[in-house]
């Protein structure tokens, strides 16, 4: 096997065991690696559980299961788990002092010239980078829940992230079958969660002020908006549909819309009830 389709993924919960699915499904020769013994068996049940899905599906070959399997080593040796890998995926829990040991290890143990990528959904790539004597080589890529389904990867880059890096993380991602986007500079929440969550707050907003039934305002963006969106971005969206029509009714409906700055109303009185 090519050097360059060795990967490693550190944390085997519920993000890290279906990366290193993503990897296997492709080729790569994958070590998932786990403090807990227990948890690594069951993220090794839960890939056998999603293959067979996507088997029954038509989507895998079910003859193809066994090798994606036997391509995932599952480990609690970090420093031999990713001695030889060239592409390492960090998916333990956002805990920024967790992740800095976690990358002082890599940076102790990995190839010098092994990628060390970032499944986080916020922190700082610098943060992290300045554990180890490479920056250039680190680099955010945050996966989308679950990630191997959705093909959206967030890339963030640090300060010192080289160009080297940049392009190989794309090539990876690519070459898994991804649809990688490049967060061109610093932004809290990063671009999904950014729109996802603008959504979500005119949702609420309609949903306390009586407009329509939950049912229903879901039913509004699986059958409309979710439906257009699956083939067209909101930008295309509205270049489809006319960009003076777009501006007209942003014109009309900026005003309107919610603008509020602390989460209130139903999901602050369900959250509060434990209701999760």
């Amino acid at each position: 096997m090519a050097t360059d389709a060795v990967a490693a993924v550190i944390g085997a919960g519920t993000m890290g065991h279906g990366i290193a699915e993503v990897f296997a499904q492709h080729g790569f020769a994958v070590t998932l690696v786990d403090n807990d013994e227990r948890r690594l068996n069951e993220a090794l049940w839960k890939i056998r559980l999603n293959l067979e899905t996507l088997a029954d599906s038509g989507i895998l070959e079910r003859e193809s299961t066994l090798g994606v399997l036997s391509r995932i080593i599952p480990t609690t040796d970090l420093p031999v788990a990713v001695r030889e890998a060239r592409f390492i995926t960090e998916a333990v829990p956002e805990d920024l002092n967790l992740k800095r040991t976690v990358f002082k290890l890599l940076d102790e143990n990995a190839p010098s010239d092994a990628i060390l990528a970032s499944n986080t959904s916020g922190l700082d790539i610098d943060s992290l980078a300045s554990s180890t004597s490479r920056p250039e080589n680190v680099i955010g890529t945050n996966w989308w829940n679950p990630p191997h389904i959705i093909p959206l990867v967030e890339i963030m880059l640090g300060g010192k992230t080289s160009r080297r890096t940049h392009l190989r993380t794309l090539e990876v991602l690519e070459r898994l079958g991804k649809k990688p986007i490049t967060i061109l500079k610093p932004i809290q929440g990063f671009i999904g969660n950014r729109l996802q969550i603008a959504l979500l707050r005119e949702a609420l907003s309609l949903l306390d002020k009586g407009t329509a039934t939950p049912d229903d305002i879901d039913r509004a963006v699986k059958y409309g908006l979710g439906f257009r969106w699956a083939a067209y971005g909101p930008l295309e969206v509205a270049d489809f549909g006319g960009l003076d029509v777009f501006r007209s009714l942003a014109q009309d409906l900026y005003p309107t819309l919610d603008s509020s700055k602390e989460v209130a109303g139903t999901l602050n009185e369900l959250v509060g009830k434990g209701h999760y």
